[in-house]
């Protein structure tokens, strides 16, 4: 369900209009242009009792369109209680879930998806999906992805029922299994380069030199416009990092600023010593992958689906500009030419949050992640 000019009222009643049973959660998913009472409608939820979470977004997905404002609605099978995880810098403090809990989740035989929201500016993403990789690891799948502005300043941006937060996560149990497709399109330009110093989210050194310096020799060979701090992001947004994966897509980190003394401000962490290549991208490369993730989640459904939701990158957008719509239009042709009766929701986020049930946990940028539920 899309509302374009959300009240409180209005998605009161539209919540009504949904008949949810006990064992059924709202998620919430806000375009960042939405004016709104997020304090006032958390107050009413709560005095309602509804299971409910949720965030703003750079933008939002209905169908075959999205938008920076409004908000879509989508309703699932509760598994088990929401967990909001605040503060994610005292996670080493923290125990994200007891023993009993853990053993409780290992029982469910990839029968359950974790959906997970995050801050998508917070600099302890990667601590905390370790941590519930650590807990959990493959005996559920995994979906979501990073709340927050397009304007990159840190905000509270997650809708839980203890209020509005930042630097915080939420995971939910969703009590139905998904079948994930996960592409990007985006292909190596140059490398292999070493990451020798970083500290969580920030390159210092590339090679053991500047980070910038070594970054900017790269791109200004390929870029027809010399890349400086002034038009850092206007630029950079062709031209991110692939962390190298053996066997697979490079794992897409998203430059994102420079600073003073030419370190590289990225989404998502970055570890010493990893290898990267610097990435190039194609309209027609990015349009094609999202095809190819939308083929792969509804044809490895194991039974007839019920809903399909998308979590695509919002610099995917910034790169696309006008052919993003061919992208979703190619999501939503396969989904009509397999399961006409759905409609394809989604986010488009600051970073990007999947695994498909034998591999690690992953925070992508400039990726899309599409789960087909049964």
């Amino acid at each position: 369900m899309y509302l374009p000019n959300p009240t409180i009222q209005s998605i009161l009643a539209a919540i009504t209009t949904l008949e949810l049973d006990s064992n059924e959660v709202v998620i919430f998913l806000f375009g960042e242009q939405t004016v709104i009472n997020y304090t006032g409608l958390i107050d009413e939820l709560n005095k309602k009792e509804i299971a409910f979470f949720g965030a703003f977004f750079p933008g939002i997905i209905y169908n075959d369109q999205n938008f920076d404002k409004g908000v879509v609605l989508v309703r699932y099978r509760l598994g088990k209680p929401i967990e909001i995880i605040q503060d994610l810098s005292t996670l080493s403090e923290q125990t994200l879930f007891s023993e009993d809990k853990i053993l409780d989740y290992q029982e469910e035989e990839q029968e359950s998806t974790i959906f997970v929201l995050v801050d998508g500016l917070s600099p302890y993403i990667a601590d905390f999906l370790a941590d519930l990789y650590n807990s959990l690891g493959n005996s559920v799948n995994y979906i979501g992805g990073g709340g927050g502005s397009l304007s990159l300043e840190q905000k509270p941006c997650l809708i839980t029922s203890e209020g509005m937060l930042k630097d915080a996560g939420i995971i939910c149990c969703i009590d139905a299994p998904v079948s994930l497709g996960v592409q990007h399109g985006w292909k190596e330009l140059e490398g292999p380069i070493i990451a020798t110093k970083t500290y969580k989210n920030i390159i210092y050194e590339l090679n053991w030199k500047n980070a910038f310096e070594v970054y900017k020799s790269i791109v200004d060979k390929d870029s027809s416009q010399s890349i400086e701090a002034d038009n850092f992001f206007g630029i950079a947004k062709g031209y991110p990092f692939g962390i190298r994966m053996e066997g697979q897509e490079d794992i897409v980190r998203d430059p994102i600023a420079v600073g003073e003394d030419g370190e590289l401000i990225c989404v998502g962490e970055i570890e010493s010593h990893s290898v990267l290549n610097i990435l190039k991208g194609q309209a027609d490369n990015l349009i094609k992958s999202a095809q190819i993730a939308a083929s792969e989640s509804i044809l490895g459904a194991r039974n007839k689906p019920n809903q399909i939701f998308t979590v695509d990158c919002i610099s995917r957008v910034l790169f696309l500009e006008d052919k993003f719509e061919e992208e979703l239009k190619s999501i939503t042709n396969i989904i009509q030419e397999n399961t006409p009766d759905l409609v394809l929701t989604g986010i488009l986020s600051l970073g990007e949050i999947s695994s498909d049930g034998e591999g690690p946990l992953y925070f992508f940028n400039k990726t899309i992640v599409i789960g087909t539920f049964n």
